[in-house]
């Protein structure tokens, strides 16, 4: 009794020691490619690597995976930016958001009162004359508008050089969202002293050339200061993520996609 009682608990045991772990089949990371962005611009090795930097805040500000951000050799032996990154991250504004320049300016328009006629036209500034070299009397880019009193470029106030950090924010008072800008000291003070003297007169808010908006000076502001358009939460995000970046110190063009294995 006690022999067949043992064989029938062997058995049991036996038909009840779950099966071995099964081990799973790992899943193929995606392939990545490199995407090639050159300048058509003279430029030093250091420009062209403070435009890699800038390119990689962007990345991690607009929350794109990516592997790796490089100065390399473009192949035609001319030095390019090379961004290895899984293809399907790679989208056309995505690209998009990594070649503008994103150049912020606040902007004296008070030669055109406080009319919002102008929100959206592209406006030649003192501050875009000195970034491409121009003397305030060359004739601005074809489109742009002139100060009317002067005929010569707006005044520059204020530019992005000056921003230390920039954040989407949703409005409290409606459904839209703000980009909120943090200044440096020496930008806030300028901010200040300026502010102090134009109540009531119309500041632009220009973004690579073209008016954002045009609110009026109500009172004295420093840091922060907010850029409302009526953005939606994805404008406001990426908005932000140019501006704190900064911009860019040269030109980026997206030249090529190449796979990682020719690398």
């Amino acid at each position: 009794m006690n022999v067949i009682y043992a064989l029938i608990v062997t058995i049991f045991l036996t038909t009840m020691t779950p099966p071995p772990p099964q081990t799973p089949t790992p899943t193929p990371a995606p392939a990545t490619e490199i995407a090639v962005f050159s300048s058509p611009d003279v430029y030093t090795d250091e420009a062209l690597q403070a435009a890699a930097e800038v390119v990689e805040q962007r990345l991690e500000a607009l929350d794109v995976e990516y592997v790796s951000v490089s100065v390399e050799d473009g192949g035609d032996g001319a030095m390019a930016i090379q961004l290895e990154i899984v293809p399907e991250h790679l989208t056309a504004r995505v690209v998009e958001l990594l070649t503008q320049p994103g150049y912020l300016e606040l902007v004296d328009t008070s030669a055109l009162g406080s009319s919002v006629e102008n929100v959206g036209a592209h406006i030649w500034t003192t501050g875009q004359a000195a970034r491409v070299d121009a003397t305030l009397d060359e004739a601005p880019p074809e489109g742009a508008l002139l100060n009317p009193e002067t005929e010569r470029p707006f005044k520059t106030i204020l530019d992005g050089m000056e921003i230390t950090d920039a954040k989407a924010i949703a409005d409290a008072n409606g459904g839209s969202w703000i980009v909120e800008i943090t200044l440096s000291e020496d930008g806030s003070a300028v901010m200040e002293d300026y502010t102090a003297g134009h109540v009531g007169e119309p500041l632009a808010i220009l973004i690579d050339g073209k008016m954002l908006t045009m609110p009026v000076i109500q009172s004295t502001v420093s840091s922060p200061i907010w850029l409302q358009g009526n953005f939606t939460e994805t404008e406001a995000r990426e908005l932000a993520a140019q501006l704190a970046s900064g911009p860019l110190p040269i030109t980026l063009e997206f030249t090529s996609l190449q796979s990682a294995l020719d690398e």
